[in-house]
């Protein structure tokens, strides 16, 4: 491909799919190309944060399945505060450091 990395954006749901997709296509090939998983966060609009929270935490597993780390991005300040730099949705920070903790083991 040609490619010193590869942008991914998860900003709508079925994405994730097509990030998986992109994902395995990479490791098919062994190709050793740096993913940039952007804009995983996800506006909280028209859905619950239940909904946007499970989102996270997929996205933030299939990330870490393959060896990569995920980064939230959220403008919302619904799940982070970016001028503290700190989470404050607190059920999502356990599940996020859950799944962090996992996938170094």
């Amino acid at each position: 491909w040609g490619a010193q990395c590869i942008c991914l954006s998860g900003l709508i749901t079925p994405s994730l799919d097509e990030m998986i997709h992109v994902c395995e296509e990479l490791e098919r090939r062994r190709l050793r190309i740096p993913v940039i998983i952007g804009e995983y966060g996800c506006s909280t609009g028209n859905k619950t944060e239940d909904a946007v929270r499970t989102f996270l935490t997929a996205v933030a597993r299939a990330a870490y399945s393959r060896g990569m780390c995920p980064m939230l991005w959220d403008i919302t300040g619904v799940f982070y505060d970016r001028s503290s730099c700190k989470m404050i949705d607190s059920q999502l920070e356990q599940e996020l450091r859950d799944i962090a903790e996992t996938a170094r083991n």
